[in-house]
């Protein structure tokens, strides 16, 4: 299991190094789904140049890591 914090100190290198004009704001994480067999990340960012704010869903699956 890991903690919203803990994701983001994954993320945020990452972001920094291949995307750096993306400004990572907060990421969520949400258990969901069957049994709880589904987890929604939410992260939510700006570009560096601009205030403006969006967000992504992404959904993850058992499904996911089967292969």
């Amino acid at each position: 299991e890991i903690a919203g914090d803990d994701l983001r100190s994954i993320v945020n290198p990452q972001v920094e190094q291949y995307v750096p004009e993306i400004e990572i704001k907060n990421i969520f994480l949400k258990d969901g789904g069957i049994a709880g067999h589904k987890l929604f990340v939410t992260v939510n960012y700006s570009l560096v140049n601009n205030d403006e704010e969006d967000s992504v869903t992404l959904s993850f699956t058992n499904e996911n890591f089967n292969n």
